[in-house]
């Protein structure tokens, strides 16, 4: 058995809220990695003077160092899982499970999120990434249309299944 889940999906904050409340329902410890890097000054300051290696070794280590970790749900980006092959070391050692929206649900979900100024992804872009993480999510829960209490209930339930317990 895996001693960490890892919650990837399109949405940030709804995909943390899942994994917040994942954690405290399995007496878990929650962690974020993008949140990690920013702490540790990863962001795209550092990038513009360091350059696109030194921050994709550091975003690798940030990962691997909260992999390391027992017990702890953790949340990542898109864009940090889709290099370096991250999406391979956090399959070796975590349970990955794909928080997979609709793309309309995931457009309402975006502009409670994000601002204006922010790209949103169009369809295609939104399909190739669903896609990726189908791929390589262990688990798939369908949120379509549930509260956030309904999507932790189905997360858990998959996670039986998955483990057959």
């Amino acid at each position: 058995m895996k001693k960490n889940i890892s919650i990837i999906g399109l949405t940030n904050s709804f995909k943390k809220s899942i994994a917040k409340k994942l954690a405290d329902e399995l007496e878990m410890v929650f962690a974020d990695v993008n949140d990690l890097m920013e702490y540790n000054l990863i962001n795209d300051e550092m990038l513009a003077v360091a350059g696109q290696d030194y921050y994709n070794k550091n975003e690798r280590k940030t990962l691997e160092t909260v992999l390391s970790y027992q017990n702890t749900v953790l949340t990542v980006n898109f864009s940090t899982l889709n290099k370096l092959n991250n999406f391979d070391i956090l399959k070796q050692n975590s349970l990955i499970i794909y928080v997979a929206l609709n793309y309309a649900d995931f457009q309402n979900l975006s502009q409670q999120e994000y601002d204006n100024n922010v790209l949103k992804l169009n369809q295609i872009v939104f399909n190739d990434r669903d896609l990726i993480m189908r791929k390589y999510a262990d688990i798939v829960v369908e949120v379509n249309h549930l509260t956030l209490n309904n999507v932790i209930e189905k997360t858990l339930d998959s996670i039986g299944k998955y483990y057959k317990i």
